[in-house]
């Protein structure tokens, strides 16, 4: 990353990352541009998705773009990445951004 002097209290990276060939380096540099107590705000696909382990749907297997990503991460490898990057993991939140009864047929 270019040497940049200015800090962030927010940076986002919304479905970004797993797309990145070395994600944890790049959030380890992202860091280095955050104001003291700033955040990193990051969403990635959740790998461990029930549509995909608890119920192995088909469906839903085929409408997803897997294949586009470098990385998938469940919630224990995205703390752990962030941790390896210097950061502190807050949270880690699961939404199901499109329900079973999508992908029933």
């Amino acid at each position: 990353m270019e040497k940049n002097d200015k800090r962030y209290g927010i940076i986002t990276a919304f479905h970004v990352i797993e797309h990145l060939t070395n994600p944890r380096d790049v959030l380890s540099d992202l860091s280095h541009l955050l104001e003291k107590n700033g955040e990193i705000i990051v969403e990635v696909p959740n790998s461990d998705d029930a549509l995909l382990t608890l119920y192995e749907n088909k469906g839903f297997q085929n409408f997803t773009y897997w294949s586009e990503h470098l990385f998938l991460f469940s919630s224990k490898a995205i703390v752990n990445m962030v941790e390896q990057a210097g950061l502190k993991s807050n949270w880690v939140k699961h939404i199901q951004r499109y329900p079973l009864s999508n992908h029933l047929y």
